[in-house]
């Protein structure tokens, strides 16, 4: 039933323990969190850890090494990590030369990754996403990064530490071992256009998906009665089956598909068929069998949205210019804004995901010389430059009030911040690679004029079924033996 497309591609080193003079560190907090939506619930915070003495390097022992850096931005994020690698080699202290390369996209880098390996030639370090890097790791090259970064002297504190959001400090944890460190967020939402929905009625946006479906029908109505005859069967919600807004759509409805234990009934780190997803999936059937929900496929969803033929848009953070230019180009005066995934219990969710740094076995010099780059890269003035390159979410607290002026131009952006509670990661798992992919290729059965909704539990039961295959490998083996639950944080620091 599925096109499932699969990923083929695929420790530390022994630190001893010295005692250094603590230097002073970037403390600055804000004095105020982002805003909490009222139907928010409390969560609780990440803890940090106390830092330690890990590293027996002196900052001399680290004059003259030379990083190589593997990465895949291009364009003008290509340009910002250049000019901001340059200040680098300029400014620091300790002499380290990084030299930056662009290897493509994330399956390209991913290639070269791999073969790197397996010639026992890797770079120094690299970006990638979770399920990439614990694929990479199985030849056990992968550096564990708890000890550089509890690390007294070349460490965060504690403070430091609780700076950032949780939902991001806590990606590339696994097994209780930091496999990455979070190089910038991402995540998908909800674009809702308020102006429009309140010339039919409604001041709030939507709670439930109940309001929602009740929304997107009064638009599709809007269009039908207008005088405009070729907007007719438009407004609503474009259909996305992209896997970050079923995942999305899934946590709403308070279900996890990636449950953290396994036993004799639960062989699988997956389960898609389970009564939540099931309403999820029959939401989505009726929404689209009512013709309140439409697929685009002359233009973008972006431009459907900037030209009033959707009421509903799904994009990420990172799209919120794009979608800003698109609406100043279409002379569209309307105000929109972001929201969540609406939920039929209070549990509105985003789905947020993120490349990450990684370090591959070298030199203790080298190793040292990577983590204080991604350090450096992570302080709040250069987190502030990359942000208004990319509009990515701010990693840490303490960068927001340098984006003032930017939350100005984009206020879309400061609300996607905002947003930041209803967060999920997604599943840290390395088959994610493949299962995500089953996911999206099951919803879209939903939308085939030849589907019905008494298949669903079927489908269901077929996606559980080839999640599973995908998991266990080629050798019918768990490919990881232990598996971390996606988990929901507040946007209360320390994600």
């Amino acid at each position: 039933m599925f096109a499932i497309i699969l990923s083929a591609c695929y420790a530390n080193s022994t630190i001893a323990t010295t005692t250094k003079t603590i230097p002073n560190t970037e403390t600055t907090k804000r004095s105020t969190l982002p805003s909490t939506p009222a139907t928010s619930t409390p969560k609780p915070s990440a803890t940090s850890t106390p830092p330690t003495i890990h590293i027996d390097l002196e900052p001399e022992d680290l004059r003259g090494t030379i990083l190589e850096f593997w990465h895949t931005w291009s364009g003008e994020s290509g340009d910002t990590l250049q000019a901001l690698i340059e200040e680098f080699n300029l400014t620091n202290e300790w002499g380290i030369i990084v030299v930056p390369v662009f290897k493509g996209t994330f399956d390209q880098l991913d290639i070269q990754v791999t073969t790197a390996l397996e010639n026992g030639k890797p770079p120094d370090m690299a970006i990638g996403y979770m399920h990439q890097i614990l694929i990479w790791n199985q030849s056990l090259d992968i550096i564990d990064l708890k000890p550089y970064i509890n690390d007294a002297f070349w460490g965060y504190n504690q403070e430091e530490q609780a700076n950032y959001f949780p939902v991001f400090w806590e990606m590339g944890i696994y097994d209780d071992q930091r496999y990455g460190f979070p190089a910038q967020a991402s995540g998908q939402m909800l674009f809702y256009n308020q102006t429009w929905a309140e010339e039919f009625g409604f001041i709030d946006s939507p709670q439930t998906p109940e309001q929602f479906y009740g929304q997107a029908c009064s638009s599709i109505l809007a269009n039908k009665n207008d005088d405009n005859l070729e907007n007719d069967g438009t407004g609503g919600w474009i259909i996305s089956t992209d896997y970050p807004a079923i995942l999305a759509w899934i946590q709403a409805f308070g279900s996890d598909p990636f449950i953290n234990t396994l036993s004799a009934n639960n062989k699988s780190p997956y389960q898609f068929n389970n009564p939540e997803i099931e309403d999820v999936f029959t939401f989505l059937k009726r929404i689209y069998d009512d013709r309140c929900a439409w697929i685009s496929e002359d233009q973008s969803s972006a431009i459907n949205f900037s030209e009033r033929l959707s009421l509903f848009s799904v994009g990420s953070i990172m799209d919120i210019p794009y979608q800003t230019q698109l609406f100043e180009q279409a002379g569209n005066l309307d105000q929109w804004t972001v929201i969540p995934f609406p939920s039929p219990s209070e549990n509105p969710a985003i789905t947020i995901y993120s490349p990450l740094f990684t370090l591959f076995q070298s030199s203790p010099e080298e190793q040292l010389s990577s983590w204080l780059l991604i350090k450096w890269l992570n302080q709040k003035e250069q987190q502030s430059q990359w942000i208004q390159t990319t509009s990515s979410f701010p990693l840490r607290e303490s960068v927001i009030p340098l984006l003032i002026n930017f939350e100005i131009q984009f206020p879309q952006w400061g609300q996607a911040v905002d947003l930041i509670p209803f967060g999920y990661a997604e599943p840290a798992d390395q088959s994610w690679s493949a299962v995500r992919w089953a996911l999206s290729d099951a919803s879209t059965q939903l939308f085939k004029s030849y589907f019905t909704p008494s298949q669903i539990p079927t489908l269901l039961e077929y996606l559980d079924q080839t999640a599973y295959e995908l998991s266990i490998g080629e050798e019918g083996n768990l490919i990881n033996p232990t598996t971390q639950t996606m988990s929901k944080h507040t946007a209360t620091p320390t994600q």
